[in-house]
């Protein structure tokens, strides 16, 4: 029964279940759950349980720490999990394989922004909380959320109102979940760069902390982040802040990310590809860009409503010379340096 309520991810049953059998392992798993890591880690040396402790140093980010554990567990499940978290996606597809895990095959496809794959898999192992993230990478936030709310997760909910660009919502759910990585995405979407840096070395998390130095403008900062954890897209968009687009371009192309290879392409001012990059996944605020670039400014604004994207509104208005709507978009979501523009 324990473990039952632990992946409808109702963890105060399953922990009152695992304490009834006093099973400790158990009780490790609830705390992995919740991000409770050091009584995790606590439960799982009780029993000398590899495998705890492997899932206790992917949540901290401790790919190496866990792969160890994992190997010594024979855990290929977890093996696939902690090599999806080095980005070395082929392996994580391997270990998936031996363990028959449609869900970690699934969430390596998703590293490999290979979704229409993954969605596959996981309606093939009713893995609610893994399709919620399938189609967040889709940029279907209303499906994100369908999936995530019928999974009862707590951190797939803040991710689909992350974009939804509804991050007072993101936090709530983000903090419920004890989800520092997801707070510090959402901090990003509200521009506040310090709480988002603070959230991200909390969660020992490269790539958050990366995306947090990138929208503060700094830029080798934010690449430095994004190669230790080996995330390319993430390269790509420093890359394209310090106006390197071939380079930026060539990145996105080896992530398979659609999105970056617009913002690239837009950089190169080839606007008709970045459109077709944006279309391609979605990117409401990608098109809004592209559009601005071939001076469709009501197109631009008109995908920018369908994204809620108030910065990019009001870089529309902005080429639509409606300047106090510009600057009122800015002001509401304190985009400093879009005001400058609208002023200027």
């Amino acid at each position: 029964m324990g473990h039952a309520y632990a992946g409808k991810k109702e963890f105060d049953k399953a922990l009152a279940y695992f304490e009834r059998a006093n099973d400790k392992a158990g009780k490790g798993l609830v705390h992995c759950g919740r991000r409770e890591y050091a009584a995790a880690l606590r439960n799982a040396d009780e029993v000398n349980d590899d495998k705890v402790r492997g899932l206790v140093h992917c949540g901290k980010r401790e790919f190496d720490k866990a792969i160890g554990f994992f190997e010594k567990a024979r855990d290929f499940s977890g093996l696939s999990l902690a090599y999806s978290g080095k980005r070395d996606f082929n392996k994580a597809i391997d270990c998936a394989r031996k363990a028959n895990d449609l869900s970690a095959l699934a969430n390596a496809y998703c590293g490999r922004k290979e979704f229409d794959k993954a969605i596959g898999l996981f309606q093939q192992a009713n893995d609610l909380s893994g399709l919620s993230h399938a189609f967040a990478g889709k940029n279907d936030f209303d499906s994100a959320l369908k999936y995530a709310r019928q999974g009862n997760d707590l951190s797939a909910m803040g991710f689909a109102y992350c974009g939804k660009r509804d991050f007072t919502r993101a936090i709530s759910f983000f903090t419920r979940a004890n989800d520092d990585s997801g707070l510090s995405a959402a901090y990003c979407g509200r521009r506040d760069y310090d709480k988002a840096i603070e959230y991200a070395l909390k969660a020992n998390d490269r790539s958050a902390l990366g995306h947090a130095y990138a929208g503060k403008r700094e830029f080798d900062k934010a690449l430095a982040a994004f190669k230790q954890d080996g995330d390319e897209s993430g390269m790509s968009l420093a890359y394209c802040g310090k106006r390197d687009f071939d380079t930026a371009f060539a990145l996105a192309v080896k992530a398979n990310d659609y999105s970056a290879m617009g913002h690239a392409l837009c950089g190169k001012n080839d606007f008709d590809n970045a459109v077709s990059c944006f279309a391609q996944v979605n990117d409401l605020s990608g098109l809004s860009h592209a559009f601005r670039g071939k001076r469709d400014y009501a197109l631009a604004a008109a995908y920018a409503q369908q994204a809620n994207d108030k910065s990019a509104l009001g870089y529309a208005y902005c080429g639509m010379k409606e300047y106090d709507k510009a600057i009122e978009c800015f002001r509401a979501v304190k985009d400093f340096s879009g005001l400058s523009h609208a002023y200027s």
